[in-house]
C-alpha cells in the first residue's frame, strides 16, 4: 500500500498492469490459502484487501485522475469503505479486550519475544491495515 503512494509508485515508473498483477496474484494466493479452515477468515480478509488494491490501482491509472482526485465506482468504493471501516472498529475493540485480559510478560523475556509473541499483535496489525485501506479509499 505504501509503495503505491510514493512518488515513483503510481505517478511515475511502475505501470498499472504491474500493480494489478502483483496484487491480483496476492489475492489468488490469499483465496487459495483461505480454503483451509484454520485461517479462513484471516486469508479472506487479506484477499479483499488485495482486490481493493487492484481496484485502486486500476482507477488511479485509468487516466481519470491522479492519486489526488481518483474517481472510482461509488458503490464499490462505498462498500469497501464500510468493510474496512467496520473491520478496523471491530479489530480495535478486540485489541482493547485482548490487552486488558492479557497476562504480564514473563520476567527476563527478550523485547523481541515480547513484541512478536504478544497476543494483541494480530489485532493491532488488522486495525492498522484496515485504517490504512480506509484512508486510501477516502481519496477516491
Amino acid at each position: 500500500m505504501a509503495a503505491m503512494a510514493l512518488p515513483y509508485g503510481m505517478a511515475r515508473g511502475v505501470p498499472v498492469w504491474m500493480w494489478a498483477a502483483l496484487f491480483g496474484a496476492a489475492a489468488v494466493w490469499s483465496l487459495a490459502a483461505g480454503l483451509w479452515p484454520e485461517h479462513r477468515g484471516h486469508h479472506l480478509y487479506h484477499a479483499v484487501g488485495h482486490l481493493a488494491m487492484v481496484y485502486m490501482a486500476v482507477v488511479a491509472g485509468s487516466g481519470m485522475a491522479g492519486m489526488a482526485g481518483m474517481a472510482g465506482i461509488p458503490a464499490v468504493t462505498g462498500a469497501l469503505l464500510v468493510f474496512f471501516g467496520g473491520y478496523s472498529l471491530v479489530s480495535g475493540v478486540q485489541l482493547v479486550g485482548v490487552r486488558t485480559a492479557g497476562a504480564a510478560p514473563a520476567p527476563g523475556s527478550s523485547l523481541t519475544r515480547r513484541l512478536l509473541g504478544a497476543p494483541e499483535l494480530p489485532h493491532a496489525c488488522r486495525t492498522v491495515l484496515g485504517i490504512g485501506m480506509f484512508a486510501m479509499l477516502l481519496t477516491m
